[in-house]
């Protein structure tokens, strides 16, 4: 995971795993986009595999977001991530589900 400074929005990538080995990377990342106040775009193209602990601390990121009203935007949701959230229930806190329904390239149908 990574973040890319844009100048009108930080984009954050994201790397194949969502999981806890990358937990402290992942908070220092998240609390450095919300620093910056600028919209984001969260890039999952990659994600292959996500756990829950991962998943509480996006949605933890996401209300701060949205606490602090600063927009943002999924982009190239995979299944893995879209299933992980849909399991748990949270696609209508994360805003996933309709953006995964209408992504084509990520080869999800509604």
């Amino acid at each position: 995971m990574r973040l890319c400074r844009e100048s009108e929005k930080n984009l954050i990538v994201y790397g194949e795993m969502l999981n806890i080995c990358e937990i402290h990377s992942q908070q220092s990342i998240y609390q450095e986009a919300l620093n910056s106040g600028k919209p984001l775009c969260l890039q999952a193209s990659a994600i292959h595999s996500v756990d829950t602990t991962s998943l509480q601390l996006l949605l933890s990121f996401i209300l701060s977001a949205k606490e602090r009203k600063i927009s943002w935007s999924w982009q190239d949701c995979t299944p893995a991530l879209c299933n992980a959230v849909q399991l748990l229930g949270m696609e209508h806190l994360l805003e996933i589900g309709e953006t995964s329904h209408e992504d084509k390239r990520s080869g999800l149908q509604s």
